[in-house]
């Protein structure tokens, strides 16, 4: 699909295979000052412009922000916005956390958060408080749009580009693949299309179009 980073910065977006859901992983290792996170434009943001700011495990929210917690839901199931009404309490921290004391390890709520600003609808999925590195303080999200907000940060050619897909397979030594095999799409180990959805499958090799047979 299309997605390109910008890793200089405090806020890391890139686009998943599905072409409309971000993952987003933001630097809060600074304990005293905050990062600012833009949420539509999934861009670091500042005092004046921001949804989201971050230090450590403490994030709160912009005082124009509506929002509401869906426990124990799908990400990619989560189409419109919920009936659940939506709370609009900013004054505290977000509580997207529980803290494992066994292994002290931060741990996301399983669930979906919606976030809001008058008729823009934002879906985030909570994934990790840790880094590739597994070093702590980098909240990482999932994130896209809802009810058909326009998304910007899809038209921005900053975090958006040419990127190539992984496809894997369980057998270690195939060599082709049959007719009666399906190919799952997952981005984070969540299945981005396991509603009702259209692939088109161009398949390379270093550039090179790769000759397919159609045994149908």
């Amino acid at each position: 699909m299309h997605s390109q980073s910008n890793y200089d910065g405090l806020v890391v977006a890139k686009l998943g295979a599905d072409g409309s859901t971000f993952t987003t992983e933001i630097d809060a290792t600074d304990t005293s000052s905050f990062t600012h996170f833009d949420l539509p434009n999934q861009m670091q943001g500042n005092e004046t412009n921001y949804w989201l700011k971050f230090s450590s495990t403490d994030i709160y929210l912009a005082d124009n922000i509506s929002w509401a917690f869906i426990e124990n839901s799908e990400f990619s199931e989560m189409l419109d916005r919920p009936s659940t009404e939506l709370s609009n309490n900013t004054g505290e921290r977000l509580e997207w956390y529980t803290y494992d004391i066994s292994v002290h390890r931060v741990n996301p709520n399983d669930g979906v958060y919606i976030f809001a600003i008058e008729e823009e609808f934002f879906k985030v999925k909570f994934l990790t408080y840790y880094n590739i590195n597994d070093t702590s303080r980098y909240p990482t999200m999932l994130i896209s749009s809802l009810n058909g907000t326009t998304n910007p940060a899809l038209s921005n050619s900053e975090i958006v580009a040419e990127s190539p897909c992984l496809i894997s397979t369980e057998f270690s030594n195939a060599t082709h693949w049959n007719y009666t095999e399906t190919i799952s799409l997952l981005e984070n180990g969540i299945n981005l299309c396991d509603l009702d959805c259209e692939m088109i499958l161009e398949v390379r090799f270093e550039g090179l179009e790769v000759k397919t047979r159609d045994n149908s």
